[in-house]
């Protein structure tokens, strides 16, 4: 992964990471596999993947990750994804008070850069 950061923050373009064997990590394409997922060599390795995710499917996984403790930092993921993020599109009020996230107004969060 840090060969791709490098060679993105070098010159914008991922590439393969300086490493030969590695997959070119391509722009998004509605057609071709997009997404590079890094993975150990018993999960599959490095590689591009065509799957897709919607904006619910992102809602559901965060929703769902044991991961990520109730309360606090799922709300502040909610905040920084869905209406500090690129766009407000994705954001709703409701929603985000359904999650329990009442008690955590939005405007303690700030964007992450």
């Amino acid at each position: 992964m840090m060969g791709y950061w490098a060679n993105f923050a070098k010159d914008g373009n991922p590439g393969n990471g300086e490493q030969a064997a590695l997959p070119i990590w391509k722009p998004w394409s509605a057609t071709e596999p997009s997404l590079m997922v890094f993975d150990t060599a018993a999960g599959g390795g490095i590689r591009l993947s065509a799957d897709r995710m919607s904006i619910a499917d992102v809602k559901q996984r965060l929703r769902n990750d044991r991961k990520i403790e109730d309360g606090y930092p799922r709300c502040q993921l909610y905040v920084q994804l869905f209406y500090l993020g690129l766009s407000t599109d994705y954001w709703d009020e409701t929603e985000y008070n359904d999650w329990g996230c009442g008690a955590y107004p939005r405007e303690q969060f700030h964007a992450v850069y």
